[in-house]
Protein backbone atom coordinates (compact mmCIF):
# COMPACT_ATOMS: atom_id res chain seq x y z
CA UNK A 1 0.00 0.00 0.00
CA UNK A 2 2.57 2.36 0.71
CA UNK A 3 4.41 1.44 -2.56
CA UNK A 4 1.51 2.36 -4.50
CA UNK A 5 1.34 5.47 -2.23
CA UNK A 6 5.12 6.44 -2.76
CA UNK A 7 4.32 5.41 -6.93
CA UNK A 8 1.48 8.24 -7.03
CA UNK A 9 3.25 11.22 -5.14
CA UNK A 10 6.49 10.73 -7.54
CA UNK A 11 4.33 10.23 -10.97
CA UNK A 12 2.19 13.39 -9.94
CA UNK A 13 5.60 15.48 -9.31
CA UNK A 14 6.96 13.85 -12.16
CA UNK A 15 3.43 15.37 -14.24
CA UNK A 16 3.70 18.89 -12.79
CA UNK A 17 7.34 19.22 -13.30
CA UNK A 18 7.11 18.17 -17.16
CA UNK A 19 4.09 20.04 -17.65
CA UNK A 20 5.48 22.83 -16.25
CA UNK A 21 8.97 22.78 -18.11
CA UNK A 22 7.08 22.47 -21.55
CA UNK A 23 4.52 25.48 -20.33
CA UNK A 24 8.20 27.61 -20.80
CA UNK A 25 8.10 27.17 -24.39
CA UNK A 26 4.37 27.47 -24.71
CA UNK A 27 4.31 30.74 -23.12
CA UNK A 28 6.85 32.22 -25.27
CA UNK A 29 4.59 31.25 -28.14
CA UNK A 30 1.70 32.78 -26.40
CA UNK A 31 3.77 35.91 -25.63
CA UNK A 32 4.36 36.78 -29.56
CA UNK A 33 0.46 37.43 -29.85
CA UNK A 34 -0.53 38.44 -26.29
CA UNK A 35 0.80 41.41 -24.00
CA UNK A 36 1.84 40.62 -20.76
CA UNK A 37 -0.74 41.38 -19.02
CA UNK A 38 -3.67 40.06 -21.36
CA UNK A 39 -2.11 35.96 -21.44
CA UNK A 40 -2.03 36.37 -17.56
CA UNK A 41 -5.61 37.53 -17.40
CA UNK A 42 -6.61 35.26 -19.97
CA UNK A 43 -5.13 32.23 -18.72
CA UNK A 44 -6.69 32.49 -15.49
CA UNK A 45 -9.62 33.48 -15.66
CA UNK A 46 -10.08 30.47 -18.12
CA UNK A 47 -8.77 28.32 -15.54
CA UNK A 48 -10.41 29.90 -12.62
CA UNK A 49 -14.05 29.34 -14.51
CA UNK A 50 -13.35 25.86 -14.97
CA UNK A 51 -12.46 25.65 -10.91
CA UNK A 52 -15.84 27.11 -10.69
CA UNK A 53 -17.50 24.74 -12.63
CA UNK A 54 -15.71 21.88 -11.20
CA UNK A 55 -16.63 22.87 -7.19
CA UNK A 56 -20.56 24.02 -8.41
CA UNK A 57 -20.65 19.78 -9.10
CA UNK A 58 -18.44 18.89 -6.49
CA UNK A 59 -19.68 21.37 -3.88
CA UNK A 60 -17.77 24.32 -2.46
CA UNK A 61 -15.62 23.45 0.64
CA UNK A 62 -15.37 24.41 4.04
CA UNK A 63 -12.82 26.69 5.56
CA UNK A 64 -12.34 28.60 8.50
CA UNK A 65 -11.87 32.60 8.02
CA UNK A 66 -8.29 31.61 9.15
CA UNK A 67 -8.20 29.71 6.57
CA UNK A 68 -9.32 31.43 3.51
CA UNK A 69 -6.66 34.28 5.17
CA UNK A 70 -4.02 31.70 4.80
CA UNK A 71 -5.49 30.58 1.29
CA UNK A 72 -5.28 34.59 -0.23
CA UNK A 73 -1.50 34.42 1.51
CA UNK A 74 -1.13 31.01 -1.01
CA UNK A 75 -2.79 32.66 -3.81
CA UNK A 76 -0.64 35.55 -3.74
CA UNK A 77 2.54 33.51 -3.70
CA UNK A 78 1.01 30.84 -6.48
CA UNK A 79 -0.21 31.52 -9.14
CA UNK A 80 -0.38 35.44 -8.61
CA UNK A 81 3.52 36.49 -8.02
CA UNK A 82 4.88 32.96 -9.76
CA UNK A 83 3.58 33.82 -12.54
CA UNK A 84 3.66 37.84 -12.81
CA UNK A 85 7.35 36.69 -12.15
CA UNK A 86 7.64 33.77 -14.71
CA UNK A 87 5.58 35.97 -17.27
CA UNK A 88 8.08 38.89 -17.15
CA UNK A 89 10.94 36.92 -17.03
CA UNK A 90 10.37 34.89 -20.30
CA UNK A 91 9.39 38.16 -22.05
CA UNK A 92 13.09 39.41 -21.00
CA UNK A 93 15.38 36.75 -21.60
CA UNK A 94 15.49 32.96 -22.88
CA UNK A 95 13.49 29.93 -22.14
CA UNK A 96 16.81 27.87 -21.49
CA UNK A 97 18.22 30.27 -18.96
CA UNK A 98 14.82 30.31 -17.44
CA UNK A 99 14.48 26.74 -16.79
CA UNK A 100 18.05 26.62 -15.56
CA UNK A 101 16.52 29.53 -12.70
CA UNK A 102 13.90 27.87 -11.91
CA UNK A 103 15.97 24.30 -11.29
CA UNK A 104 17.06 26.02 -8.26
CA UNK A 105 13.57 26.02 -6.70
CA UNK A 106 14.42 22.94 -4.57
CA UNK A 107 17.52 24.52 -2.70
CA UNK A 108 15.37 27.23 -1.75
CA UNK A 109 12.85 24.83 -0.70
CA UNK A 110 15.61 22.56 1.17
CA UNK A 111 16.65 26.14 3.12
CA UNK A 112 13.21 27.23 3.63
CA UNK A 113 12.21 23.73 5.19
CA UNK A 114 15.32 23.54 7.86
CA UNK A 115 14.32 27.30 9.13
CA UNK A 116 10.70 27.13 9.17
CA UNK A 117 9.35 23.15 9.30
CA UNK A 118 13.04 22.29 11.10
CA UNK A 119 13.05 19.55 8.43
CA UNK A 120 16.56 17.73 7.98
CA UNK A 121 18.60 18.36 5.09
CA UNK A 122 20.00 14.72 4.53
CA UNK A 123 22.78 13.91 1.96
CA UNK A 124 20.18 12.11 -0.29
CA UNK A 125 18.37 15.62 -0.52
CA UNK A 126 21.59 17.61 -1.64
CA UNK A 127 22.51 15.05 -4.04
CA UNK A 128 19.07 14.58 -5.42
CA UNK A 129 19.69 17.86 -6.01
CA UNK A 130 22.82 18.05 -7.34
CA UNK A 131 21.70 15.86 -9.68
CA UNK A 132 18.98 18.01 -11.05
CA UNK A 133 21.53 20.61 -11.61
CA UNK A 134 23.76 18.58 -13.20
CA UNK A 135 20.65 17.32 -15.49
CA UNK A 136 19.35 21.17 -16.41
CA UNK A 137 22.97 22.03 -17.17
CA UNK A 138 23.61 19.44 -19.40
CA UNK A 139 20.64 19.80 -21.37
CA UNK A 140 21.33 23.26 -21.91
CA UNK A 141 24.95 23.32 -22.62
CA UNK A 142 24.23 20.41 -25.05
CA UNK A 143 22.15 22.02 -27.58
CA UNK A 144 23.44 22.50 -30.72
CA UNK A 145 22.54 26.29 -30.59
CA UNK A 146 23.96 26.85 -27.01
CA UNK A 147 26.81 29.82 -26.79
CA UNK A 148 28.47 31.89 -23.91
CA UNK A 149 26.27 33.86 -22.69
CA UNK A 150 23.26 32.21 -23.29
CA UNK A 151 21.66 35.97 -24.02
CA UNK A 152 18.82 37.09 -21.69
CA UNK A 153 18.59 40.74 -20.28
CA UNK A 154 19.66 40.51 -16.14
CA UNK A 155 16.11 42.25 -15.65
CA UNK A 156 14.50 39.11 -17.15
CA UNK A 157 16.85 36.79 -14.82
CA UNK A 158 15.81 38.88 -11.73
CA UNK A 159 12.15 37.96 -12.60
CA UNK A 160 13.09 34.38 -12.81
CA UNK A 161 14.54 34.23 -9.26
CA UNK A 162 11.70 36.32 -7.94
CA UNK A 163 9.70 33.78 -9.33
CA UNK A 164 11.49 31.33 -7.41
CA UNK A 165 11.41 32.99 -4.18
CA UNK A 166 7.72 33.16 -4.29
CA UNK A 167 7.29 29.07 -5.50
CA UNK A 168 9.16 28.09 -2.27
CA UNK A 169 6.98 30.09 0.19
CA UNK A 170 3.91 28.73 -1.86
CA UNK A 171 5.39 25.29 -0.86
CA UNK A 172 5.85 26.59 3.06
CA UNK A 173 2.48 27.18 2.95
CA UNK A 174 0.50 24.71 1.29
CA UNK A 175 1.94 21.79 3.85
CA UNK A 176 -0.42 23.52 6.36
CA UNK A 177 -3.44 23.75 4.47
CA UNK A 178 -3.16 20.05 3.24
CA UNK A 179 -3.31 18.25 6.91
CA UNK A 180 -6.59 19.31 6.78
CA UNK A 181 -8.44 19.72 3.02
CA UNK A 182 -8.65 17.88 0.11
CA UNK A 183 -6.18 18.91 -2.81
CA UNK A 184 -9.13 19.13 -5.17
CA UNK A 185 -10.80 22.40 -2.79
CA UNK A 186 -7.28 23.14 -2.18
CA UNK A 187 -6.13 23.87 -6.07
CA UNK A 188 -9.60 25.06 -6.97
CA UNK A 189 -9.67 27.91 -4.13
CA UNK A 190 -5.75 29.12 -4.47
CA UNK A 191 -6.54 29.69 -8.47
CA UNK A 192 -9.77 31.84 -7.50
CA UNK A 193 -8.48 33.80 -5.24
CA UNK A 194 -5.16 34.01 -7.76
CA UNK A 195 -7.34 35.30 -10.26
CA UNK A 196 -9.67 37.42 -8.04
CA UNK A 197 -6.25 39.37 -7.32
CA UNK A 198 -4.94 39.16 -10.62
CA UNK A 199 -8.10 40.57 -12.50
CA UNK A 200 -8.38 44.16 -11.48
CA UNK A 201 -4.28 44.21 -11.24
CA UNK A 202 -4.14 43.69 -15.00
CA UNK A 203 -7.41 44.93 -16.55
CA UNK A 204 -6.06 48.37 -16.45
CA UNK A 205 -2.69 47.76 -17.85
CA UNK A 206 -3.56 45.39 -20.64
CA UNK A 207 -3.04 46.61 -24.23
CA UNK A 208 -6.12 47.20 -27.15
CA UNK A 209 -6.28 44.08 -28.89
CA UNK A 210 -9.16 41.99 -30.78
CA UNK A 211 -9.28 38.54 -30.09
CA UNK A 212 -10.27 37.63 -33.73
CA UNK A 213 -6.41 38.64 -34.78
CA UNK A 214 -4.78 35.90 -32.48
CA UNK A 215 -3.71 32.76 -34.41
CA UNK A 216 -4.88 29.23 -33.56
CA UNK A 217 -1.82 28.48 -32.04
CA UNK A 218 -1.56 30.95 -29.82
CA UNK A 219 -5.14 29.83 -28.34
CA UNK A 220 -4.06 26.51 -27.97
CA UNK A 221 -1.27 28.44 -26.25
CA UNK A 222 -3.01 29.69 -23.40
CA UNK A 223 -5.34 26.29 -23.64
CA UNK A 224 -2.51 24.16 -22.74
CA UNK A 225 -1.14 27.02 -20.11
CA UNK A 226 -4.78 27.63 -18.80
CA UNK A 227 -6.04 23.88 -18.56
CA UNK A 228 -2.40 21.82 -17.90
CA UNK A 229 -0.03 24.65 -16.58
CA UNK A 230 -2.45 25.66 -14.32
CA UNK A 231 -4.98 23.08 -13.47
CA UNK A 232 -3.75 19.52 -13.95
CA UNK A 233 -0.20 20.95 -13.38
CA UNK A 234 -0.86 22.27 -9.83
CA UNK A 235 -3.71 19.85 -8.99
CA UNK A 236 -0.46 17.27 -9.08
CA UNK A 237 1.87 19.30 -6.87
CA UNK A 238 -0.39 19.95 -4.04
CA UNK A 239 -1.32 16.64 -4.38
Amino acid sequence: MKNNRNFLVYAALMMAVAIWGLSFVVTKIALQEFSVYGLILTRFVSAAVIFLFILILKGFPKFTKTEHGLLILTACFQPVLYFFFETMGLNNTTASKAGLIVAMIPIVVLLLSAIFLREKITARSITGIGLSLFGVGLLIVGDAKFSWPMGGNIVGDLYMFGGVLSAAIYMMLIKQLGKKHAVLHITGMQIIYGTLIFIPFCFNKIENWQFGNVSILAIIAVFYLAVFATIVACFCYNF
